[in-house]
């Protein structure tokens, strides 16, 4: 049992990690640096008030809708898209990492104040392949993720110090007998699962 298991987190992240790199956008002339642009009277009302520093594609006399959080001005339309990039909403959520065509990608954090903070990949906006959720009431979870959920090999360390590591599904749902029972951490496996 102790064979099948073995390096069976590292190897999670590997998977989640190719994937990711796979998915990377190339550098494009398009880009250029754009610094301090504050979304109003945005579409999305969520936007208005939030600001965003980092780097953008550029498109001219736009004639058709953005990405999720595009922004324009004068008839032209910024997309975040490039290694680095911070939104700032007004309520206090920070989006901190890389872009793609306007959504979260790649590796980044997100910090929601009355919740707790994620750190890991993404893809599409939403929180897809290996990462950590820490929340503010001491519960953690560091896994596998699918569409912002828990789903696929993770641990979650609760509040007490509880430790259940294993295949989850949609957040708190485990797979029927998903659990993995005296799994042995291997060594260099600590950045991937809790003692």
């Amino acid at each position: 049992m102790q064979k099948k298991n073995k390096d069976l987190f590292f190897n999670a992240y590997l998977k989640c990690l190719t994937k990711i790199i796979k998915e990377r956008p190339k550098s494009s002339k398009k880009n250029t640096k754009i610094i301090g642009i504050t979304f109003k009277n945005s579409e999305k009302k969520y936007l208005d008030g939030a600001t965003f520093q980092g780097r953008c594609k550029i498109y001219k006399n736009v004639k058709k809708k953005g990405s999720e959080y595009c922004f324009i001005n004068n008839n032209v339309m910024y997309v975040p898209h490039g290694n680095i990039g911070i939104l700032k909403f007004s309520d206090g959520h920070i989006y901190n990492g890389a872009w793609k065509d306007g959504f979260f990608f790649d590796t980044g954090s997100y910090i929601i104040p009355e919740e707790g903070e994620y750190y890991g990949m993404w893809n599409k906006g939403y929180m897809n392949g290996w990462g950590e959720y820490k929340y503010k009431n001491g519960n953690k979870y560091r896994g596998e993720f699918k569409n912002s959920r828990w789903n696929g090999l993770g641990t979650l360390k609760t509040d007490k110090g509880e430790i259940f590591r294993g295949y989850f599904k949609d957040n708190f749902e485990l797979k029927k007998n998903g659990l993995i029972e005296n799994y042995i951490i291997q060594e260099g496996e600590e950045s991937y699962t809790y003692k």
